[in-house]
């Protein structure tokens, strides 16, 4: 089962270096057939890429997952970093997807079709942003370019370019440089 396992991996890094030919990703990493990807860009390993894009020289730590999302250039984002994170309607009779999502990977459902999309609106993270380590980022969100998210940070709001924010939930500590340059 192990040679049957590598076999598979090998095949999928494979397609991945073929389609993307100048980005490096190493092992386990999961990008679906809708994403495009940049040139330079590297994927580490148990990173997993979803309806996304991922801009030139960006890198992605691992364990980072990414979902319906733009993401610029020369970014830096850490490792176990969840982009895009969907919510639940609040206004149904419940919050379980079987009520209102049937594209979802479950058993059964109450639908028989998607009823809702707010749960999963497109994030943006700007160009040269540095997101550090297990921070966890709402869909539908702007980052704005240059912006620094500090390690472990949960972020419900948009984030200004250039400031550099930290905290559950993630405030402005302070900005880069000053408005006039």
């Amino acid at each position: 089962m192990g040679i049957l396992k590598s076999l598979k991996e090998f095949i999928k890094k494979r397609i991945l270096i073929n389609k993307f030919p100048n980005s490096t990703f190493y092992d386990n990493v999961q990008v679906d057939r809708v994403s495009k990807i940049g040139l330079k860009t590297v994927l580490f390993s148990n990173t997993s890429l979803i309806e996304s894009y991922i801009g030139d020289y960006t890198y992605l730590q691992k364990s980072t997952n990414v979902f319906k999302a733009v993401i610029g250039n020369y970014c830096s984002i850490g490792s176990n970093v969840s982009i895009g994170l969907p919510s639940h309607p609040v206004n149904f009779i419940s919050t379980s997807p079987i009520f209102y999502d049937n594209s979802q990977p479950l058993k059964d459902f109450f639908v028989s079709k998607k009823i809702t999309s707010e749960n999963y609106n497109s994030t943006h993270v700007g160009s040269d942003v540095w997101i550090g380590q297990r921070v966890m980022i709402k869909s539908g969100l702007t980052i704005g370019t240059g912006a620094i998210i500090g390690a472990g940070s949960i972020v419900t709001k948009n984030i200004k370019p250039y400031s550099i924010v930290a905290g559950v939930p993630a405030r402005i500590l302070r900005m880069r440089f000053p408005d006039k340059l």
